[in-house]
């Protein structure tokens, strides 16, 4: 027992804690962490603890040995261990402050997780089970609260009790009082990875009826942090594997929607709602649909597309801090997960009627929804909305004349949207929606004058459209530099940080599509990028980002003799910016790397010591992982162990994970352009490379297996010095093999379809950079990998947390996936030319298992074969030559138009290739040929074409050209697949050139003519094809052809443009 004075002392520091004077507690500070120190103190805490009349000295203790008692568990007497537990048992029942018996357990939850695993505290259980039984309400919510934590923690040390906890959490969600119905909840929750058995499973579900009800009243008392910790068990219960919560689905999804309407509840507690539907989505969409909730959930998002932003009013701006989505923005996002989720067709005819209900409505925040909401369903309905892509737009561009701000707003990101996704659709329009846009840039006030926040907001979208249109238009925005550059420098130099920024990005966009056409402008956007890249204030960060990117477009675009002599300023600032703690800049600046070195290639290597460096610092950086539950930094074995393996306590920013992306990606890309003079940094990059491929971060592992690739061709290069080799270098061979390896786990184990592909696709980088010297690896564990995948044998085509709304959505989400692996293969093939036969040998079973499955994956199917033959050349495709002409004739037939346009390319490639049989083959081809020009579908007619060019070039006397001839013209121009123009042109050509007397027919010339009139001028035309047009109808002119006849006889439109080339 301490002494009178001892524990006068103790009392009279901790109370000298209490004194409202700094340095008073400061200096008390100093002592009490000298006295923590020594194991003897701790007794004097626990007798005040035990008997102190002040609720605030009680407190203190009980915060102090929380804090401090896993550091000094180790240094405690077992006499000490027993008496402090006893006075903590003591304690939770006894202390009449509810504050003080709040930190006391957590003192309890913190022992216990010590001395529990270890057979120390046998009597904890029961007594906690007494609490809950308890008469008084205050002990039955903090035994409710340390079950939550114990549970949580240390809970297979309960599971022998799982019976005993269920009917305890039972009676806690009736409880008449409110705190511990509340505590109840949260305790559950720590139960949910425990369910396995039908009895648990039957059991915990009885709960989510209560557990709704008692959200219910938590949200209606406004307990915010209760009440997210509910939704958060919910998202656990929704995504688990295990059935729990399927029967409760009507419930759970009606009880969340109906909160995520309710304006009477907080914002942000609405929208964690309206997440648990977008978890089910993900997780439970076949329950969606089965109980017709689909509905339901678009019409509560749509009704949040149409709410206003907190303090917004008509036309004022709104209250937006950035912290979190407005709800008509949350609304909007919703629908997009949605309609990805469940597939568009359930989706795009209920919101494309509300689009149009409310575009033309008297309320602007209706107008606006409308645009939002077609805004973001160009992504997952692309197909719809390009059939109408016309009208559509119309409706857009009404928006840009709306008298109120919000709408002009919400028609940029719009159109933004539309750029971005309706590709290339989109391109044929942008002389009409390019000006709109610049003049949304012009709503500037006069020089000189202040700019409202509602101007700046309309500029940034307005760089947000220009940004997403001008990324894919290349060389048609050259006629628009002068004007666009102009008016992107002034909002640089003289608008607030988020235009600039927004600026910035829309000019790397303008500078990445001009190319070397950007050169006039390049210095006086370099010397405005010198001045950002040298920012260090936080305020300029974010805009720093942007110009390094734009720094190293720029190098990119105006070529290495204009950037040369500003690469080392360049460089030096860009180091620079890799020491200040912010990683998103490290993130654009390994991208401004990787761009510096394509530029310049092998002149970067005296900055790839520094670069390296740096880049691989960042691979194996842990500095951006944070451990939130500061009570287990402590050096007691249980404890340690729970912080390293429960992942609960780690956090990774997400800009801390986009950094370890860029830089594995900017190790391949350096290792792709510096060459031989990447040798030194092979070996630890591929040690780097193997571990970032395993790490929980998809963009980084796809990256890191791309590099491995890259690297692997690096080293190859420097050991051959660049000769051609007939075998690998022993060093080099080592590194492929261990390569390989990598690529055949990630194929096989990763759970991730994009990583996977990102593994096949690497394989096909192997095949480009060491050609026939990778086959025997591509033969022997690459395609049995891809085999097994394509038959779901892999870990990718099995994920048991992956669901689907329908079958359709299951198939949609497959076949991109099986075409995204089918150009890998396509690409392998065109590396390995004709020797890729013994890989279609191997291939073919699992290609005609993928034919015969639908014609969905016939199109897939039919479409590989054409590539993979196309890829072979002639000689190779022999043995396979029959195999192949029955599989096109017979998909010929087929009534799905994507199979009769790969049958009828299938078709004409392999008439060219077995020309020495034409004879025997080309009736029957064009038998099934002909018929199919009468397609309605554009790309079969357009491939047909092609297929019967093909057989006319080569061997054109087997091929009845009366019969023939009219039907092929009449279906030209192409129309939609314009990869076909060089095999149709070359065969009308090759008819001149040897002046075929098919040309006499009637209306043969008239109707080519007519051809080259609607073909003359179209963008995917290419010059030399035009050119030989223009020399051919000069031709027949001169032979006294009266070709100005028949152009007369053209419509005007017509005319005019042939008239035009001719001139």
């Amino acid at each position: 027992m301490a002494s009178v004075t001892e524990l006068q002392e103790t009392e009279a520091l901790l109370g000298q804690m209490l004194v409202p004077n700094t340095e008073t507690v400061r200096a008390a500070v100093a002592e009490l962490n000298n006295r923590l120190k020594r194991p003897a103190f701790y007794s004097l805490l626990l007798q005040l603890l035990h008997q102190h009349p002040l609720e605030q000295i009680r407190q203190l203790v009980a915060v102090l040995l929380r804090t401090k008692i896993v550091d000094m568990w180790n240094h405690l007497s077992e006499e000490f261990h027993v008496a402090l537990k006893n006075v903590l048992l003591e304690g939770l029942v006894k202390e009449p402050s509810k504050l003080v018996r709040h930190s006391i357990a957590e003192v309890i939850g913190i022992v216990a997780r010590i001395s529990v695993p270890l057979g120390q505290w046998p009597n904890v259980l029961d007594f906690l089970f007494q609490c809950t039984q308890s008469e008084n309400p205050g002990h039955r919510e903090v035994a409710m609260k340390l079950f939550d934590t114990l549970t949580d923690h240390i809970g297979d040390h309960f599971r022998s009790h799982t019976a005993t906890l269920f009917q305890i959490f039972a009676r806690g969600l009736a409880d008449p009082e409110l705190s511990v119905r509340v505590a109840s909840l949260r305790a559950v929750g720590s139960l949910v990875e425990w369910v396995t058995t039908e009895e648990e499973i039957t059991t915990f579900g009885e709960f989510i009826p209560h557990m709704i009800f008692v959200l219910g009243q938590v949200l209606q008392s406004d307990m915010q942090d209760d009440a997210s910790r509910a939704f958060e068990m919910f998202y656990d219960l929704i995504e688990s594997p295990v059935p729990v919560i399927v029967p409760y689905i009507p419930i759970v999804a009606k009880a969340m929607l109906e909160i995520g309407v309710n304006q009477s509840i907080d914002m942000g507690l609405r929208q964690m709602a309206l997440t648990a539907v977008q978890w089910m989505a993900s997780y439970k969409p076949k329950l969606l649909v089965k109980h017709q909730l689909v509905d339901m959930c678009i019409q509560a998002a749509l009704a949040l597309t149409m709410e206003a932003g907190e303090g917004e009013e008509a036309d004022d701006d709104e209250d937006d801090d950035g912290l979190y989505l407005s709800n008509h923005e949350f609304g909007s996002q919703m629908i997009e997960h949605l309609a990805h989720m469940l597939t568009y067709k359930r989706v795009w005819a209920p919101c494309l009627e509300y689009a149009q209900k409310f575009g033309a409505s008297t309320s602007p925040l209706q107008r606006r929804a409308a645009l939002d909401v077609l805004g973001v369903l160009a992504d997952p309905c692309y197909e719809q909305m390009v059939e109408s892509l016309e009208p559509l737009l119309q409706f857009v561009v009404r928006g840009f004349a709306d008298p109120d701000r919000r709408v002009r707003e919400a028609a940029l990101l719009c159109l933004a949207q539309f750029s971005k996704h309706l590709q290339p659709e989109i391109l044929r329009y942008h002389g009409d929606i390019l000006p709109l846009i610049l003049n949304a840039l012009d709503t500037s006030v006069a020089e000189g004058a202040v700019s409202t926040p509602g101007d700046d907001k309309l500029r940034v979208k307005a760089c947000y459209a220009l940004d997403a249109l001008c990324h894919n238009l290349g060389e048609q925005v050259v006629p628009h530099l002068p004007v666009i550059v102009g008016k992107l420098l002034s909002l640089l130099r003289r608008s607030d940080s988020e235009v600039q920024e927004l600026a910035m990005s829309a000019m790397s966009a303008i500078v990445e599509a001009a190319g070397d056409a950007f050169i006039p402008f390049f210095m006086e956007i370099l010397q405005y990028i010198k001045v950002i890249m040298a920012q260090e204030n936080d305020e300029y960060l974010i805009l720093r980002c942007r110009a390094t990117e734009c720094a190293g477009v720029l190098a990119l675009a105006v070529k290495k003799e204009n950037i040369i002599a500003h690469v080392p300023e360049l460089m030096t600032l860009a180091c620079a910016g890799m020491k200040l703690e912010f990683c998103e800049l490290r993130e654009y600046t390994y991208g401004f790397f990787t761009h510096i070195a394509e530029c310049i290639g092998p002149d970067f290597q005296s900055y790839l010591p520094a670069v390296m460096e740096l880049a691989l610092h960042s691979c194996l950086s842990s500095d951006g992982v944070v451990y939130y539950d500061g009570e287990e930094q402590g050096t007691v074995e249980g404890i340690q162990q729970l912080k390293t393996l429960n992942p609960i306590n780690v956090s990774m920013p997400q800009s801390f994970l986009d950094e370890k992306a860029a830089a594995s990606h900017a190790i391949g890309s350096l290792a792709k352009h510096t060459g031989a003079a990447f040798f030194p940094y092979v070996n630890k990059s591929i040690e780097t490379m193997g571990e970032m491929a395993s790490f929980n971060y998809i963009d980084a592992r796809q990256n890191a297996l791309a590099s491995m690739a890259e690297i692997v061709v690096a080293a190859h290069t420097a050991t051959t010095q660049g000769a051609p080799a007939t075998a690998l270098h022993p060093e080099t061979q080592k590194i492929l093999e261990a390569v390989v390896a990598g690529l055949e786990e990630a194929m096989e184990h990763d759970v991730s379809r994009s990583v996977c592909a990102a593994a096949c696709e690497s394989a096909g980088m192997l095949a480009q950079g060491l050609g026939l010297l990778f086959l025997p690896y591509y033969l022997n564990t690459i395609i049995p990998t891809i085999k097994r995948v394509l038959r779901y044998k892999t870990s990718c085509q099995k994920n048991p947390a992956e669901e689907y709304a329908d079958e359709d959505a299951k198939i949609d989400r497959e076949l991109v996936f099986v075409d995204d692996l089918s150009d890998t293969i396509v690409i392998v093939a065109k590396a390995f030319g004709g020797s890729f036969a013994p890989c279609l040998q191997q291939y073919m079973d699992v290609i005609l298992e993928m034919k015969n499955r639908d014609e969905e994956f016939a199109i897939v199917a039919t479409g590989l074969l054409s590539e993979l033959a196309k890829a072979m050349g002639p000689l190779a495709v022999q043995p396979f030559f029959k195999d192949l002409l029955t599989i096109a004739l017979d998909s010929l037939a087929s009534t799905n138009e994507g199979v009769q346009r790969n049958a009828a390319f299938l078709t004409g490639l392999l008439c060219t290739f077995g020309a020495e049989h034409a004879a025997q083959i080309y009736g029957e081809a064009l038998r099934r040929l002909l018929p199919l020009l009468n397609s309605t579908d554009t790309d079969v007619r357009d491939n047909v074409c092609g297929a019967i060019a093909r057989m006319m070039s080569a061997s054109v006397t087997n091929v009845p050209i009366e019969h023939v001839i009219i039907p092929f013209l009449k279906a030209l121009p192409l129309q939609s697949d314009f990869e076909e123009n060089e095999a149709v042109y070359t065969a009308l050509f090759l008819l001149f050139q040897t002046s075929h007397p098919i040309l006499s027919a009637d209306g043969v010339i008239p109707q080519t003519i007519r051809i080259f009139s609607q073909a003359l001028g179209h963008p995917q035309l290419p010059k030399t094809i035009s050119d030989a047009m223009v020399m051919l109808l000069r031709a027949l002119a001169e032979k006294g052809y009266p070709v100005q006849q028949v152009i007369a006889m053209l419509p005007a439109t017509e005319q005019q443009n042939i008239v035009k080339f001719l001139a």
